[in-house]
């Protein structure tokens, strides 16, 4: 990496405009006939195994995230708990 200001500036604003662009983005629409369908076919009877479905590999990250973060605090843990047992 180099300590031009540049560099850091051209980051940033590509990383503001990445932002930008999320936040801008219409969201879904359909024709007025379709919608109805849609709506259905989106909370039908497996809307719930559809958003687990989604929403594990968060949990997942999540978990790997906390393991990370503490796994200093997790190991000294275990050598405590081996110490005692012995």
């Amino acid at each position: 990496m180099t300590n031009c200001p540049m560099a850091t500036m051209d980051s940033m604003a590509a990383r503001l405009l990445g932002l930008a662009a999320l936040l801008a983005s219409p969201g879904a629409w359909a024709c007025f006939d379709c919608r109805k369908l849609v709506e259905a076919r989106v909370y039908g009877p497996d809307f719930a195994s559809n958003l687990l479905a989604l929403l594990m590999p968060l949990a997942v990250l999540g978990v790997l995230g906390v393991l990370v973060y503490f796994h200093e605090t997790i190991l000294d843990r275990l050598k405590n708990a081996r110490q005692l047992d012995q």
